[in-house]
């Protein structure tokens, strides 16, 4: 019994000491780098947004998304310190509250309210008027800075994903056969693979994504676009240039003057 538990320890040990040699390689802390410049990118551009907000006090204390902003924030440096420390299932059920909590507060703030009313009275909204078990409000989205066909992939694109992250919160046969094809491939949870690392990387840029558009959206059109132009254009770094929809979000911006001159 002894020989058997001393041999499953050194197993433990040898996993341990190989899961190290490849978190220290090259190409795995390429990844770390890209969680933390997705990470950094992401909380500057909501502390901007945040910051702007209190032009407006209806905006800043009136609205769900800025009036519960630290909870997104919260929630978003959880998933990534989740995703770095391997346990991408947790990750990916924390995106899903996340993606499901500010669309539901942009449909209240904006699309429901616009603008108007108390923090107070949209909790009751929230409440009374947005389904708890469905997503299908998601169809009644529409961000000001898309055209139409835009708007259409967009929401697609988030019933998509969200139907993606609920595998990783209700039991099903898949997500059961997801897990055991990983460990037979060597993966297990915190001992993960640079091929799953990549996989939750792109799962996050895309919550990411949509998290900062909705956001933006929430702070207003105008105020969004100062935010682009003035803190994010001289930035070249910024990851979110180049994500898909936040770079169509931006270009709705081209008009200003500062881009043209």
């Amino acid at each position: 019994m002894e020989d058997m538990i001393r041999e499953v320890i050194e197993k433990k040990k040898k996993l341990v000491e190989e899961h190290q040699k490849l978190r220290e390689s090259d190409e795995y802390q390429s990844k770390v780098k890209r969680l933390e410049r997705l990470t950094m990118g992401a909380i500057m551009c909501i502390k901007y947004c945040s910051a702007m907000s209190l032009r407006s006090k209806h905006i800043s204390h009136d609205t769900l998304t800025f009036g519960l902003i630290d909870d997104t924030l919260f929630t978003l440096v959880g998933i990534s310190t989740l995703i770095l420390n391997g346990t991408s299932s947790p990750a990916r059920r924390e995106m899903r509250y996340l993606l499901e909590s500010t669309t539901k507060h942009y449909l209240v703030d904006v699309q429901i309210t616009k603008w108007t009313k108390t923090l107070e009275q949209k909790l009751d909204i929230l409440n009374s008027d947005v389904p708890r078990s469905s997503f299908s409000y998601i169809d009644d989205i529409t961000i000001g800075a898309f055209d139409e066909d835009t708007n259409i992939e967009f929401r697609n694109d988030i019933h998509q994903f969200y139907s993606q992250l609920c595998k990783h919160v209700h039991r099903s046969k898949e997500q059961i056969d997801l897990y055991l094809e990983s460990f037979e491939k060597g993966s297990s949870p915190a001992f993960e693979s640079v091929d799953d690392f990549d996989r939750v990387l792109k799962d996050f840029s895309r919550l990411c994504d949509i998290v900062l558009v909705v956001v933006m959206s929430s702070l207003g059109i105008g105020l969004a676009g100062d935010i682009l132009v003035d803190c994010f254009d001289d930035n070249k770094k910024w990851p979110y240039h180049k994500t898909k929809y936040m770079k169509s979000f931006s270009k709705y911006f081209d008009y200003k003057f500062e881009r043209n001159n």
